[in-house]
């Protein structure tokens, strides 16, 4: 038998599990504290999105011989107290098979809300649309577009 063994004292075993166990927690702590900053951007995006409202008042197409169309889309924003950085347009064609055509983008700033503030805007389309959706947006701290979720829809 070995009587003379030597390892680990019981102060630098127990300092050594303590060194772990702080290292875990910093490497969770800057994984949860990176979900919570993303997760509390969401959710003032969304609160912003809940707040404001463009709808469409009137719409105008003049016909081109090429089946294009020239669009006039009277814009109304009736509340929300925060800056937009644009609405986007998407038309539809309720009658054919095509769906949803793509979205024109029309990103003049609306601006604050202190009266019903209205604007025009004038885009090219396809022809042979009966509807169109305008979905606010806005622009994040990169310059990315934080396209809201609701939307108002214009039958004409």
């Amino acid at each position: 038998m070995i009587k003379n063994k030597r390892g680990l004292s019981t102060v630098v075993t127990t300092l050594i599990i303590i060194l772990l166990v702080l290292v875990a927690i910093g490497i969770i702590w800057i994984v949860v504290r990176n979900v919570l900053e993303s997760g509390s951007n969401e959710i003032d995006f969304r609160t912003k999105c809940l707040d404001v409202d463009v709808k469409a008042t009137a719409v105008t197409c003049l016909t081109d011989v090429d089946n294009w169309a020239v669009c006039n889309v009277s814009l109304e924003r009736t509340r929300g107290s925060d800056e937009i950085a644009g609405v986007k347009l998407v038309f539809h064609n309720s009658t054919t098979d095509e769906g949803s055509l793509s979205p024109e983008e029309y990103s003049q700033n609306i601006g604050l809300l202190s009266t019903a503030t209205k604007t025009n805007a004038n885009t090219t389309i396809r022809f042979g649309t009966d509807s169109v959706d305008v979905v606010p947006f806005f622009e994040t701290a990169e310059g990315d577009d934080y396209i809201c979720a609701t939307s108002s829809t214009y039958t004409y």
